[in-house]
């Protein structure tokens, strides 16, 4: 009799509420390098037409096909904060919170560039990226390296333009782009020789690099005191190798050390090879000594105990990672 009736209750229990129900979010708090981003969920336990989203303190309705819903959103705070709430008619029901946050601040991407008609100078300009279409303004510069100063005509619009004097040289046109609370600087140049060159960027190079011997550094095994201050000391020795550039082997932050190509932070020095005041001067007595110093950085892979890496060995396709490593089939 006693089990009768428990197992009459339990089904008068589970009739009313025959699933759990919930919001679940397809996506997990990340840092993310797009401010283009999808929200995307499916409801569970009930059926629904609309739900609402909210993104910091915006209010967005959302339809609902089949237990699905999908939003496109473009972030305009370094820090977002995301959550979905609807009522499954008796109660509120509140997603998880999703927490994006920008890697970096999306700022306006120009390029600038010089063209050449029968010696006058165009300098024109051509809006790559601007996430959030903001109202930009320019300003087309004179650089203190000209050999003699330019005068810019409608040097306050896109496309400005230049006659170059007769002396020869490298001419630099620096072009500043503002919105309303931030600015940024590029730069091209133009070689008046014997004809006049514009720099292109797609397809030309520094011409330093025609004539440059390069000598690779692997920062922990190229010295016994295998730090910043350790290669700045022999870089005379190197400069009178007729040595023009160093190329120095990662220095950022790894799981293992080493050759330094199992980055774990890519904004981060790794500590056993100094702090950023030896590097910076590693930098100074290599200018002072007209050597080039190149880093290598290898955005390609990462070690397996970078935090994407570990999120998406963790998370899986639900990490915002997945698609930034080859996944094995």
């Amino acid at each position: 009799m006693k089990t009768c009736l428990c197992i009459t209750l339990f089904l008068f229990i589970f009739s009313l509420h025959p699933f759990a129900t919930a919001i679940i979010l397809d996506q997990k708090s990340a840092i993310v390098w797009s401010p283009s981003q999808t929200i995307s969920g499916t409801i569970e336990g009930f059926s629904i037409s609309e739900i609402t989203v909210h993104i910091n303190d915006s209010i967005f309705k959302v339809s609902v096909s089949q237990n699905k819903f999908s939003l496109f959103v473009l972030l305009k705070s370094i820090k977002t904060f995301v959550f979905a709430e609807t009522n499954d008619g008796n109660k509120t029901i509140y997603s998880d919170t999703l927490i994006f946050e920008l890697g970096f601040k999306p700022l306006p991407v120009v390029k600038p560039f010089a063209t050449n008609k029968k010696n006058i100078i165009t300098l024109r300009s051509q809006v790559l990226y601007n996430p959030y279409n903001s109202e930009l303004s320019y300003q087309w510069l004179n650089d203190a390296r000209n050999p003699l100063p330019v005068k810019i005509y409608h040097s306050d619009i896109k496309t400005a333009t230049v006659k170059l004097p007769q002396k020869k040289g490298t001419y630099y046109f620096k072009l500043l782009v503002k919105n309303k609370s931030d600015s940024v600087e590029y730069e091209t140049y133009v070689i008046k020789g014997d004809s006049i060159h514009c720099f292109d960027i797609e397809n030309d190079h520094a011409e330093w690099i025609d004539t440059a011997v390069l000598y690779e550094i692997a920062p922990r095994r190229f010295v016994k005191n295998a730090t910043y201050d350790g290669i700045t000391q022999k870089l005379p020795e190197l400069k009178k190798l007729g040595i023009t550039a160093v190329w120095l082997q990662p220095i950022f932050k790894t799981h293992r050390g080493g050759q330094g190509y199992d980055v774990t932070d890519y904004f981060s020095l790794a500590p056993d090879l100094g702090d950023e005041a030896q590097l910076h001067r590693l930098i100074s007595v290599a200018k002072r000594l007209q050597i080039k110093i190149i880093f290598d950085v290898v955005p390609n892979h990462t070690s397996v105990f970078h935090p994407y890496a570990l999120d998406c060995m963790q998370y899986g396709k639900k990490s915002h990672y997945y698609d930034f490593y080859r996944q094995a089939q």
